[in-house]
């Protein structure tokens, strides 16, 4: 949920990491704070794109402020998922009382699971008294969670600081690991961003939204909130159940539909402004009510 004041501290005006920053940087750091994409507690979803046509400035050249910005104040960002988290914001927008803060912290549940919910999860600096004890019986098992992960980071270091026995004379060469044993020391997949449902197959009812494929969307649509549209995209799908793909059929559905979305941005800045449920990114329901909406076998372009 977007607030609808925000508070910004004079002081910032004097503040030495502030003022080392150039005209234009210090706007990328209001617009950080003061705009329609922040939430109230100071992790949200961030779109690059949005905020450099908000401003008026290409994307490159906002890039290389928002990422000096970043540097300065070192907030922590999410370039996969699009996420950023400013860590002093309880600082200049702290929660009036407990129930204020339980209802900021309901803005969570509308972010992908990045790692920087950790750290946040982890930052009480600014949530004092009765705050900071709210925070924790709202998320008491993520808090125990990182307490047993620094755990074991310290037993970890520990074993890594203590001497190793001496290792035996070999009568001969070692032997290489199996490739099981290789494998099993692969780092894991991360966790899907979001999962759409999709027919064909009974054992498989929904096809994952991978990081990687999120990233590769991004990157051919640059003026897109591509993580906005695939939420536009899924709920399509799950308010009319005629509507699913195969799960060989999504990457074309999603594909065609952020080209789609692209033309419409573009004729929206040209001054054109379809009108009914084309607006908020439906134009393709014209296209089902004269094809009969049947869920497709993933050859055609829907």
């Amino acid at each position: 949920m977007v607030a609808r004041y925000r508070k910004f501290d004079p002081r910032t005006w004097c503040d030495e990491k502030f003022v080392a920053l150039t005209p234009d940087e210090k706007l990328v750091a209001i617009y950080c704070f003061t705009s329609r994409q922040a939430n109230r507690c100071g992790i949200f979803v961030f779109s690059p794109a949005l905020a450099a046509e908000e401003l008026g400035t290409s994307p490159q050249t906002f890039r290389e402020r928002f990422r000096k910005v970043r540097e300065t104040f070192r907030w922590g960002w999410d370039e996969a998922l699009r996420v950023l988290y400013i860590p002093s914001w309880w600082k200049f927008n702290s929660p009036e009382n407990p129930n204020v803060l339980k209802a900021c912290l309901a803005d969570l549940d509308e972010l992908p699971q990045t790692p920087l919910l950790k750290e946040f999860y982890s930052n009480l600096r600014y949530l004092p008294g009765t705050l900071g004890v709210t925070f924790r019986e709202r998320y008491p098992i993520r808090m125990a969670d990182q307490e047993q992960e620094q755990e074991q980071e310290q037993e970890q270091e520990q074993d890594e600081e203590s001497p190793e026995p001496p290792k035996p004379a070999a009568s001969g060469p070692e032997p290489e690991p199996p490739a099981s044993s290789a494998l099993a020391t692969r780092d894991p997949d991360p966790p899907p961003v979001m999962a759409f449902p999709v027919v064909g197959d009974p054992a498989v009812p929904d096809w994952p939204l991978t990081v990687a494929k999120l990233a590769e969307y991004r990157q051919s649509f640059p003026h897109l909130d591509v993580l906005a549209e695939m939420r536009k995209a899924r709920q399509w799908l799950l308010d009319d159940p005629r509507r699913r793909k195969t799960a060989g059929g999504m990457p074309r559905f999603l594909g065609g539909w952020l080209g789609r979305a692209t033309n419409t941005t573009r004729a929206a800045s040209r001054g054109f402004q379809p009108k009914g449920r084309a607006q908020d990114g439906y134009a393709t329901d014209i296209l089902f009510n004269a094809l009969g909406d049947q869920p497709d076998d993933g050859s055609g372009d829907f």
